[in-house]
């Protein structure tokens, strides 16, 4: 239905919510490291505290992939996506995510390279902030956590041809440790690579706030010359929200799917509603009822920053 009756969705992205999960794995990451700074855990723990700081920087690769895909689907790697019957009858309306989750979860279980390359190249970040330094060392990393999850860290051919020139072992059945110092040094790296993609994703993409997200909104659901944006609210750009509406000029001569769009807008971006007891699909086209389900179904992201 949208794809016959409207083109030119938003783009909502905004930067604040890219950097989340930077942010919160950072927080994680430092947690872990001051965790482990007394030296005093046994080799169980520090094992544990290792699986999570892989596991972390991976939710966070895979997090941020989710949500910029959600915000640019033509930059899925499949140029045909084949789903069957019960895809349609079950997830109708959850389609994108399933196959956004697909994707992902495929590259999940990929080569942890893949993975940071394509995330690289999805986000168009510049590939220098990945060094090779820094490549060889996650893959190392990647290879001992597989070592200790699949072989109790005894060290086999898998990880010999896989661990990359850091590799922390030569011969097949020696044993490998994932010690305090280890752990630390997987820590910085992961803290650095943290540090460098958060200066990244801003210098690129900075410019998507909420204030522009809800212009492109606004431009998508109101294309009347008498409803420009700034007729209507008052922002506030230096902390990038709405502080306020107003009343249009035009606003007593807009039609009734105009003033419909636009209560159901004061009534969920300020909580100022009016005449939403009117409120009925049958009276909309068929083109505006895609846009209203469309509103509808962002109301909860655009308020997740």
């Amino acid at each position: 239905m949208f794809k016959n009756e409207i083109s030119n969705f938003p783009c909502l992205l905004l930067c604040s919510l890219l950097l989340k999960s930077v942010i919160k794995a950072r927080e994680k990451l430092q947690s872990i490291s001051k965790e482990i700074q007394d030296n005093k855990h046994s080799e169980v723990i520090k094992e544990g505290l290792f699986v999570l700081t892989v596991s972390t920087y991976e939710y966070m690769i895979i997090d941020i992939l989710k949500y910029y895909l959600k915000c640019f689907p033509q930059k899925l790697g499949k140029e045909k996506i084949v789903f069957n019957k019960n895809d349609i009858l079950n997830n109708q309306f959850r389609l994108l995510d399933n196959i956004i989750d697909e994707e992902l979860r495929k590259l999940s279980y990929a080569n942890i390279i893949k993975l940071l390359d394509y995330f690289i190249e999805v986000l168009s970040l510049d590939s220098m902030i990945v060094t090779p330094e820094l490549k060889s060392s996650i893959i190392e990393i990647k290879a001992s956590r597989n070592l200790l999850m699949h072989n109790d860290l005894v060290v086999n051919r898998e990880y010999i041809e896989r661990a990359g020139p850091y590799s922390r072992a030569e011969n097949v059945g020696s044993k490998l440790r994932i010690d305090s110092e280890y752990l630390q040094n997987c820590l910085q790296v992961i803290l650095e690579f943290n540090d460098v993609l958060e200066k990244s994703i801003f210098e690129k993409y900075s410019s998507y706030t909420k204030i522009r997200a809800y212009k492109e909104l606004w431009q998508f659901l109101f294309d009347s010359p008498v409803m420009p944006f700034d007729d209507f609210w008052n922002v506030d750009f230096d902390n990038d929200k709405i502080i306020s509406y107003k009343k249009g000029k035009y606003e007593n001569h807009l039609s009734n799917s105009e003033l419909m769009f636009l209560n159901i807008w004061r009534s969920h971006f300020h909580g100022v509603g009016h005449s939403i007891n009117n409120f009925s699909m049958y009276s909309l086209s068929s083109r505006n009822q895609a846009k209203m389900l469309y509103l509808l179904s962002i109301f909860t992201e655009m308020y997740l920053d």
